[in-house]
């Protein structure tokens, strides 16, 4: 019967969850290495590294890599360095719905993850530090109430007594016009 409508209930033939060629995946895994290479060189490496990290992020958020989404995490299974960024951002998102993050921050949760006030890397490349008995996201949330508050408005460190103790706050310039909070330990 030619002039019957579409069947709008039969399954449509979906877009792929993430669809990046391999090609274009390697690449992006080479530039994270590249970025974490540079991240622990001299002052010009470090310069140069803050550049291919704003432009590394920017891309992974393009092709849709920044959501922390299951799907999106199988793809990237042979690519070790995205496969970190996948699963920083799963973290990211989990904190974000965090009753922590809204009892003690009181601000909603970012359209997308690059716009937070927290950098992918507090849990891509965490420092291994907590104080004692203060569960994760409690930690993480009182370490970005005292970072934006006020917000600093370029890269550096901010000395804070958290928890009875002194802890230094770093923070760096990724994308947008503030600083991403990315690491809390204690001075040395």
């Amino acid at each position: 019967m030619p002039n019957q409508p579409a069947d709008l209930s039969a399954p449509q033939s979906a877009e792929p969850v993430f669809p990046a060629s391999d090609a274009l995946l390697a690449e992006l895994d080479a530039m994270a290495r590249d970025v974490d290479a540079l991240a622990v060189g001299d002052d010009e490496q470090q310069i140069r590294a803050r550049v291919r990290r704003q432009r590394l992020l920017i891309e992974l958020d393009v092709v849709g890599m920044l959501t922390g989404d299951p799907a999106v995490g199988q793809r990237l299974a042979a690519y070790p360095m995205l496969r970190g960024y996948h699963d920083a951002c799963a973290l990211l998102v989990a904190y974000h719905a965090s009753a922590a993050r809204v009892r003690l921050v009181g601000k909603p949760a970012p359209r997308k993850l690059i716009e937070g006030n927290v950098a992918i890397d507090w849990f891509r490349l965490p420092s291994g530090y907590t104080p004692a008995n203060v569960p994760v996201l409690d930690w993480l949330a009182l370490c970005e109430r005292n970072f934006i508050s006020p917000m600093p408005t370029s890269e550096g460190t901010r000395f804070v007594r958290l928890e009875g103790r002194i802890h230094v706050l770093s923070y760096r310039c990724e994308i947008g016009p503030e600083p991403k909070l990315w690491r809390a330990v204690l001075p040395e």
